[in-house]
């Protein structure tokens, strides 16, 4: 198993403290929230990935995704007019190829307030999707980076692509190889389905994978059956990343090193 964690996990204050910790537990990749690094995306370039990405390869890391890639963008919406539109896939490209600095070769899209469809009808929304994802999967090709839809229950405040069902159906409508589906344990749970039959169901098609709680809660007490959905990733013989994403707690190293025993124990 190639195991990261998301760096939404600690504050840069706790930077060295943590990595010698995921050193020292089998931990061999950072994922990365631009913002964490460069509030409000100031100071984000390639440039300034491509030395974030030395400083951590120094330390035996690789930064495999990025996320939260729309933190701090609520203007900008895949259902928006034609700028609005035009606005986010400049975004996703200058994400991308901030993701090309650090090596990383996965997008993941969440972000439900960004994707409301408002009061659209289905059929229209579902065309729309698709033809915005495609073009999106265009933007991310030359930086060799897939941008990978993810399922966000309603409980997320999310009203468009909420099942694992509605993913895999829009990344065969989208059908860009640059555009590619990625699960997270939470998600799937929380709507109501099985995350070990999204495994399944998306064998082959799964580019990234998020271990989650609830709410982005730590493992104190794992609600999810982890051990189950370990299974069935070894099962589809899946062979992409596992990355732990959790919000910082109170004590952040003794959060980070729990999840981590526990995500090597059903995972690994």
């Amino acid at each position: 198993m190639k195991l990261s964690v998301s760096n939404i996990a600690w504050d840069e204050a706790e930077n060295d403290a943590v990595l010698a910790l995921l050193a020292g537990a089998r931990v061999s990749g950072i994922e990365i929230a631009p913002t964490k690094l460069w509030p409000d995306w100031r100071g984000a370039s390639r440039k300034a990935a491509e030395a974030a990405a030395h400083s951590l390869k120094s330390r035996g890391f690789d930064v495999p995704a990025l996320q939260a890639i729309l933190f701090g963008k609520p203007e900008l919406s895949v259902f928006g007019d034609a700028p609005v539109r035009a606005a986010l896939l400049d975004h996703i490209e200058f994400v991308a190829e901030i993701a090309a600095g650090f090596g990383a070769g996965v997008l993941v899209f969440g972000s439900p307030k960004n994707r409301d469809p408002g009061e659209l009808p289905v059929r229209e929304a579902l065309a729309r999707g698709a033809e915005f994802f495609r073009a999106a999967g265009e933007r991310c090709a030359p930086y060799g980076v897939c941008l990978c839809l993810e399922p966000n229950p309603a409980r997320y405040a999310c009203r468009f692509m909420t099942s694992w069902r509605d993913v895999k159906d829009m990344a065969t409508r989208v059908d860009h190889e640059n555009v590619g589906i990625h699960l997270d344990a939470a998600c799937i749970e929380l709507e109501g389905d099985s995350a070990v039959d999204a495994v399944s169901a998306c064998a082959g098609r799964i580019a990234h994978f998020h271990a989650t709680e609830p709410d982005l809660g730590d493992f104190t007490e794992p609600q999810m059956p982890h051990a189950e959905i370990g299974a069935a990733l070894r099962a589809a013989e899946y062979d992409n990343w596992i990355s732990i994403e959790m919000r910082r707690s109170n004590d952040p190293l003794e959060s980070i090193e729990k999840a981590v025993a526990e995500v090597w124990r059903c995972y690994g």
